[in-house]
């Protein structure tokens, strides 16, 4: 996942430095990865990212709550 978080910094700074991204299913997991890096995304759109509900299951990154504030 890393590859990907880096392609899309990539694109952000090819294209002026900041983002609105969208991601959609497995592509709103990764959309929501590359926020929580600190990437410059000005807004986030996600849809039915497939995370589970269970604590022992794949889910958001734990501090995605405070990055996504930020954004």
């Amino acid at each position: 996942m890393r590859r990907e978080i880096d392609d899309i910094a990539a694109l952000i700074e090819h294209s002026g430095g900041s983002a609105s991204v969208f991601g959609s299913s497995s592509g709103a997991v990764l959309a929501l990865r590359a926020a929580a890096t600190g990437l410059n995304i000005e807004r986030l759109a996600l849809y039915e990212p497939p995370f589970a509900v269970a604590p022992c299951d794949f889910g958001p990154p734990q501090d995605s709550s405070h990055g996504i504030s930020l954004v």
